[in-house]
């Protein structure tokens, strides 16, 4: 099987998640927020942690300046320390309820920081999270997830 040239694949033919998308800005840290929202976050699997944070947690590059986040069902902005913001422009924290739910893996992953288990999201779509957030930096990063994914060193 050549991982590659599937992954290339979908990110040529992902549309992305749809569902809808709630912009927030948080002064805490992405991964203070993320682990914030999973004590939140009653169900396990019911939310999962992709961009910035997610690829950090698999194959550190570079240090997280925006959080997404899938629920299933919401997670109360009160809960992430977070207040609504204008526009995705001005977010650092995005809470996405999608209609594709291929993010939330069918096999759960995990990292544990600090004690806490944070559920991941599906790392191909951490990869197409990094590149639709966009930059230089973020591009590096997707390629180095995309050499965990292939089992590459």
């Amino acid at each position: 099987m050549d991982r590659d040239a599937l992954l290339d694949r979908f990110l040529a033919e992902y549309r992305g998640p749809g569902g809808s998308a709630r912009y927030l800005y948080s002064l805490d840290a992405p991964l203070t927020t993320a682990l914030r929202a999973a004590k939140a976050s009653p169900n396990f699997g019911d939310l999962v942690v992709s961009a910035d944070v997610g690829p950090d947690l698999i194959a550190p590059w570079r240090r997280p300046t925006t959080l997404i986040l899938y629920s299933r069902g919401g997670v109360p902005d009160r809960e992430l320390g977070a207040v609504p913001t204008a526009s995705r422009d001005s977010a650092n924290v995005i809470v996405r309820t999608p209609l594709d739910m291929s993010v939330f893996p069918a096999h759960p992953s995990v990292a544990e920081h600090k004690g806490v288990e944070i559920p991941l999201a599906d790392p191909v779509q951490m990869v197409w999270d990094l590149l639709d957030l966009g930059g230089a930096e973020r591009e590096e990063a997707a390629g180095v997830l995309r050499q965990w994914i292939s089992g590459q060193p």
